[in-house]
């Protein structure tokens, strides 16, 4: 697994907020962080996954801190996939 997928797994997995608007701004920092590690990918799943994971957790949220957090860790695991395949071409 790539490192800066596993970290933004491992630490948004580790959010502990009582508060959507508290977990959503921590999430959207470490988001943004896996964002700019993976910023010369030319994989155009990848890119479109991203930005479906910027959508759900920035412009239109459920405000449900567990089902947010479990849709980022599946999706950041299918973003690790892409990107694997991507790079064993």
């Amino acid at each position: 697994m790539l490192s800066a997928i596993e970290n933004f797994i491992q630490i948004t997995h580790a959010i502990e907020e009582g508060d959507y608007g508290d977990f959503m701004r921590r999430a959207n920092l470490y988001f943004q962080n896996l964002g700019d590690a993976l910023e010369p990918t030319r994989n155009k799943k990848a890119k479109s996954l991203l930005e479906e994971m910027k959508n759900y957790l920035q412009f239109n949220p459920d405000r449900e801190m567990s089902t947010t957090k479990f849709r980022l860790e599946n999706d950041a695991k299918k973003l690790n996939q892409f990107l694997e395949a991507d790079s064993a071409m």
